[in-house]
């Protein structure tokens, strides 16, 4: 290649590096409130008189947000505050720098991470019984073996109850999750699944759920999601908590699908007040249930499970429980939104937490192309480094 020709490319390089560094800039000024206006806020709320009103906690440690949301949230949970979290800080700021470069990784890995068919594990927990699982376009068993998509039909036809499938990397809002009966199988089915879904997707049975989570709603698996968060110290605290049960005849809970919530306090009791996504109306939550079942118990399995994921240090984990207690891990989630609970109860951190973050977060301040790099060491001396 010539001197010429190089420094042409050189300066295409540059101009398209310097154009991606304005869109990124832009894109960062504008925020995601557009995405909490179209998929969580009432479409009657007029948030437009709100939009200059900058949030004074933010503005203190150099974020410059709107009390859009915390105006919305305050609304339905009753709590009025300017610690609520917005779009843009969660997305932009927040979870990058807990949880790194935002590359999600297949749910088919979190089960082997986890250590869920370990016998000597040191907390009782169960996950659901994969059939066959897909990653990256290759089926392995239940026992991880590689096996042909053959063999997949064929175990997948074998098994006498009912399934539920859903895809395992990129998922959000209960898409793509649908349930498969015994008696609606045949192998041209389960082939046209394979093709529907293409990779990155797993069989696996339906749980068994609690009598008290099944009272709910018989149609769907509702679901306790615990957020936890590793603190700068290293110690992986409990953060909050919601209960999510579907509609009538619905196969899923997520709020985003049209499911009910409900906010569960620090104890497990559960408010009684029922919130739902593009409404500002409640709901009274007249159910005869009154607390979580085996609250302490998912509590104490989310932050002792939480201590093997040395890279992330925010993790949502959407928990049932079996009829005799045992803790269900459905799945976990590397960036749960914060919505839900501060609809129900109030802002999702605590101003002690946001205090310590936030001058952290300010020192190295994300942009849409740079993530930072910080290495949190735990009470073993042990570190848990955020990739950069």
């Amino acid at each position: 290649m010539s001197s010429f020709s190089s420094l042409v490319l050189r300066i295409l390089e540059k101009a398209a590096e310097t154009c991606l560094f304005w869109e990124g800039k832009i894109l960062l000024r504008q925020g995601r409130l557009e995405e909490f206006v179209n998929h969580v806020m009432d479409p009657e709320f007029d948030y437009k008189p709100y939009l200059k009103q900058v949030n004074p906690y933010y503005a203190r440690h150099g974020f410059k947000f709107s009390m859009v949301e915390a105006e919305y949230n305050s609304r339905l949970s009753g709590v009025k505050s300017d610690l609520y979290i917005s779009n843009t800080f969660f997305r932009h700021y927040l979870v990058p720098f807990l949880n790194g470069d935002g590359k999600n990784v297949d749910k088919n890995m979190f089960r082997k991470l986890l250590g869920n068919g370990n016998p000597r594990k040191k907390v009782a927990f169960t996950m659901a019984e994969q059939v066959t699982y897909n990653m990256n376009g290759v089926f392995y068993d239940g026992n991880d073996d590689c096996i042909s998509p053959d063999e997949a039909v064929r175990l997948v036809m074998a098994y006498d109850k009912d399934l539920i499938v859903k895809p395992t990397l990129n998922t959000t809002w209960g898409k793509g999750v649908i349930k498969l009966s015994r008696n609606e199988r045949s192998e041209e089915k389960v082939r046209q699944l394979f093709a529907q879904y293409r990779k990155d997707f797993s069989f696996e049975e339906c749980v068994i759920q609690h009598p008290d989570l099944a009272s709910l709603n018989e149609s769907s698996l509702n679901t306790v999601r615990i957020c936890t968060y590793r603190r700068p110290n290293g110690e992986i605290k409990y953060l909050f908590s919601i209960l999510r049960f579907g509609e009538k005849g619905s196969v899923v809970d997520n709020a985003s699908a049209g499911g009910n919530f409900v906010g569960v306090m620090p104890d497990g009791t559960i408010k009684r007040k029922m919130v739902k996504y593009h409404s500002l109306e409640q709901h009274p939550f007249n159910h005869a249930l009154e607390k979580v079942p085996c609250f302490e118990r998912l509590k104490a399995t989310a932050i002792h499970l939480h201590s093997k994921l040395a890279d992330l240090n925010y993790v949502g984990w959407d928990f049932s429980v079996t009829p005799d207690g045992i803790p269900v891990v459905i799945e976990l989630n590397q960036s749960p939104a914060v919505n839900g609970f501060q609809m129900t109860v109030g802002p999702a951190f605590s101003k002690e937490d946001l205090d310590e973050l936030l001058p952290l977060i300010k020192q190295r301040k994300v942009s849409c192309q740079a993530f930072p790099t910080i290495t949190f060491a735990d009470k073993r001396g042990k570190s848990a480094r955020i990739k950069g």
